[in-house]
């Protein structure tokens, strides 16, 4: 049998395979740095230094309280529509399972996410320490807000422990 067909087919993916792995790698990492432009706008008086503190001590309170009828209270109507409170209870309940308690944070920055129908969409980026965490005691939290008409609303948190 004659192989070097075969084998020009092998090197002919492999190729193809390496550039397009390449070709991704640049584009993430030129995705990443488009991300930090993002930031180099200001965020809006309505974000100010204090209203991020409340932001994350009213989050970190209510998870760490378990009141999670409070934690679904605090998003948006838009959220608490699309989502219902049995979901997000649930999800809540799988996050403290694994992650514990909030016990510390701190703001880091943020990105404009968007801008939809008049308002402005925020993640603001947070540290966390999560000493007694399944995964790791150190993490981030990222609390998606829309700012609308001088109003913050939340419409969504990600909380993840970080290894390093």
């Amino acid at each position: 049998m004659n192989s070097k067909p075969i084998l020009a087919v092998l090197i002919a993916i492999c190729t193809l395979n390496l550039a397009l792995t390449g070709w991704l790698a640049i584009d993430l990492h030129s995705s990443v740095k488009s991300g930090a432009i993002k930031e180099a706008a200001p965020l809006p008086a309505e974000l100010s230094d204090s209203k991020r503190t409340a932001i994350f001590q009213q989050i970190q309170a209510l998870y760490n309280a378990q009141d999670y009828d409070g934690l679904y209270a605090a998003f948006a109507r838009e959220v608490q529509v699309q989502i219902p409170k049995s979901e997000f209870t649930a999800s809540i309940k799988k996050l403290k399972d694994t992650f514990s308690n909030i016990e510390d944070g701190a703001y880091s920055h943020f990105e404009l996410a968007g801008t939809q129908g008049g308002k402005n969409f925020y993640n603001l980026f947070y540290t966390v320490r999560l000493p007694k965490s399944a995964i790791s005691p150190q993490g981030a939290l990222k609390v998606s807000v829309a700012v609308d008409e001088g109003k913050v609303a939340i419409y969504g948190i990600f909380l993840n422990s970080i290894t390093r």
